[in-house]
């Protein structure tokens, strides 16, 4: 090998020292030292259920008091069946028992990066309403978002502090949104979340899609209701011209009025019930949709007991389907009170 080989071999071997030397220096002064690796770690310490990386790059404390309040006020304002004056009530109870509800959210945090779910928050907050930070988290729809992508990071011009664009999906709603994340240059060089911007907003996003849902669900409702509810009217006619020409002495009249509850009755409340089951129920309307899947029960009962006390005629049987009706009856009362809450709530101003 030539003398002019050897020294340009010398010269590429200490180029590529000096190119690898410099990467490596780049890479542990530089890079990791700027908010693009803070949020690589922070997605890695929540795939590898690291709470010590997620620690290191996460203020969590701050995040929270910097947060509370627009989170808070986006639940507020996005419940449109609560009256102002328990708004009122609630806001000030939130801001007294702040500090217990941080300590609260710090907690399921950290149990959601140890485990990757939110179970170990929701059994741990079970029982315990004043704090309960997992029943919040599932009011703001936090708990159904999904990672996407962190769409860009701008930084501020004294280079202390910056906003990641961070790109999430919340099922519930089936749609994107971009969270504003703030991170901040700690003294050691490391770049941390403190704040997410943008809270109320994004509450906002999943309070909508969830109106959208609730009146989905009270037109469906409302269609089935008034469809069943012409059915019942006419055996009601029906029942009352079965009396009027005949008599419950009489046999042919009994046999009448067993076959209108079991073939009319009983069948319709049956088919009322099987439409209502098949229905996509938002959380807003459990409770007025188990309400009625229970009205329908008792008047299916109440046609049974009624037709088979055409047959015995016992006084039991009859008491029976009586409470069954009163029952149903005091249900309905319930059940359109909700009924009027909710109208009043998914009536668009």
């Amino acid at each position: 090998m030539s003398r002019q080989m050897k020294l340009r071999l010398f010269f590429l071997a200490v180029v590529a020292v000096l190119i690898v030397t410099g990467g490596v220096y780049w890479y542990l002064r530089v890079y990791t030292k700027t908010p693009e690796y803070a949020m690589q770690q922070i997605e890695q310490s929540v795939e590898q259920h690291d709470k010590a990386k997620f620690q290191r790059y996460v203020d969590v404390d701050r995040l929270l008091d910097r947060s509370y309040d627009g989170f808070v006020e986006g639940l507020l304002t996005a419940d449109t069946m609560m009256t102002p004056e328990a708004k009122s009530a609630i806001s000030s109870f939130t801001h007294m028992m702040k500090a217990p509800l941080l300590t609260s959210f710090r907690t399921a945090i950290e149990q959601y990066v140890e485990s990757g779910t939110w179970e170990a928050a929701e059994s741990q907050e079970a029982g315990n309403e004043a704090l309960d930070a997992s029943d919040v988290l599932k009011r703001s729809g936090l708990q159904q978002a999904v990672f996407r992508s962190v769409d860009g990071i701008s930084q501020d011009k004294d280079g202390d502090r910056a906003i990641a664009s961070v790109r999430v999906y919340q099922e519930e709603a089936q749609r994107e949104f971009v969270l504003e994340v703030v991170l901040e240059k700690a003294e050691n060089g490391d770049w941390r979340i403190t704040e997410i911007q943008n809270f109320d907003a994004f509450i906002q996003m999943v309070s909508q899609a969830r109106h959208e849902e609730l009146k989905k669900y009270m037109r469906e409702t409302a269609s089935i209701m008034d469809k069943h509810d012409r059915t019942i009217h006419d055996a009601e006619l029906t029942y009352r011209s079965i009396l009027a020409s005949g008599s419950l002495g009489n046999q042919v009249t009994r046999d009448e009025i067993q076959a209108l509850m079991r073939d009319v009755v009983q069948k319709d409340w049956e088919t009322r019930k099987e439409a209502l089951s098949e229905l996509v129920v938002p959380a807003a309307a459990q409770t007025l949709h188990h309400l009625r899947l229970k009205i329908c029960d008792l008047h299916i009962e109440y046609a049974q007991s009624y037709a088979q006390w055409m047959s015995d005629k016992k006084a039991a049987t009859i008491r029976e389907a009586d409470a069954k009706l009163k029952q149903a009856k005091t249900l309905e009362k319930e059940a359109s009170i909700l009924v009027t809450r909710m109208t009043l709530a998914t009536t668009d101003s």
